[in-house]
């Protein structure tokens, strides 16, 4: 399982106890706990994962999963059932109950457990909201380890596009905030091909962290980050040249702007990203600038920080697709 920075919250459901017919005849297990939310009165299958039952629809779960549809083919006598996860299904299968006339399944495996597995099923049952309003990447990095153990690919990667807009590969989305997280984006992006794309940003984001938010980085990682910093910190003498006085225009006020290029170098040093950003947006007219000048200026700066972004890719060894600015 990916290792996160601090503990998994999600929201707390109440819990009851089952009172159905089924429910009556007890396996030897610990008495289970069901979600409200999750256990569907015309459902035609029982899942136990850990000490929480579900009982969900069969065809729903083939439909949408084909670790799901591999056990159900094998427990229905089918001998055409020919799948990579063969030896997970034969071990559930041992210890499958008959509940009355419902089979009861024990999912009993490291990668999954009931949080994981209850928030994949919210997430299927609002696709479209978990698109336009993301849990946080904690509850994602969940939500894909369970997506990802029952083969549920396209969730994998409709939830990897969620991740690319926290962390996105494009430099002129890195706004002032630093999103949290970002030492499990970088290992989610290192397990999980469709999230390849995030491993820039989520890099770049703990290099303009503060210490304390990167002492949990790996040892390698660590090396790089400090050499990527450096490197970073050296951008600026690139940077501020590009804002130096030089314009014809003798009621061009531009010698300003050097002042505000280094008073931003000394707030963002590891941060040439979003100090580019901050220049660009700076209302240069207001103060006096020749339209030319600004032009000029802004289209270079643009420049320097595609640069820059396609730098920072080669020097933490990650090959992606350089953004059009």
């Amino acid at each position: 399982m990916l290792k996160t920075e601090d503990a998994m919250t999600t929201p707390k459901r109440k819990l009851v106890i089952d009172s159905e017919d089924e429910q009556e005849a007890e396996s030897p297990r610990k008495r289970p706990q069901t979600y409200v939310h999750h256990f569907h009165r015309d459902g035609n299958v029982l899942l136990q994962i850990d000490s929480t039952r579900f009982k969900l629809h069969k065809s729903r779960l083939a439909n949408m999963s084909p670790w799901f549809k591999a056990l159900f083919d094998k427990r229905d006598g089918s001998e055409e059932v020919d799948f990579v996860d063969e030896a997970e299904i034969d071990q559930v299968l041992e210890t499958v109950e008959e509940l009355g006339d419902l089979d009861l399944f024990h999912i009993d495996f490291e990668d999954v457990d009931e949080a994981g597995f209850a928030e994949l099923l919210k997430c299927v049952d609002n696709a479209i909201s978990y698109l336009t309003t993301p849990p946080d990447f904690l509850t994602i990095v969940k939500i894909v380890e369970t997506a990802s153990f029952f083969r549920m690919d396209d969730y994998v990667t409709n939830l990897a596009y969620v991740a690319k807009n926290l962390f996105p590969d494009e430099p002129d989305k890195i706004g002032a905030t630093i999103p949290p997280h970002a030492i499990s984006a970088l290992e989610c992006s290192r397990q999980y091909d469709d999230f390849r794309n995030i491993y820039r940003c989520a890099f770049y984001q703990l290099a303009r962290s503060s210490p304390e938010k990167v002492e949990s980085l790996e040892a390698d990682d660590l090396f790089v980050l400090l050499k990527v910093q450096r490197n970073l910190a050296t951008t600026w003498e690139s940077i501020v040249p590009v804002v130096e006085p030089n314009c014809n225009d003798a009621k061009c006020l531009n010698n300003r702007v050097p002042n505000t290029a280094i008073a931003l170098r000394k707030k963002h040093l590891f941060d040439p990203i979003y100090g580019i950003r901050k220049l660009i947006n700076q209302d240069w007219e207001s103060k006096g600038f020749c339209s030319t000048k600004q032009k000029e200026v802004i289209a270079k700066l643009k420049a320097e920080r595609s640069k820059i972004w396609t730098d920072f890719g080669t020097w933490i060894g990650h090959k992606v697709n350089d953004p059009a600015d």
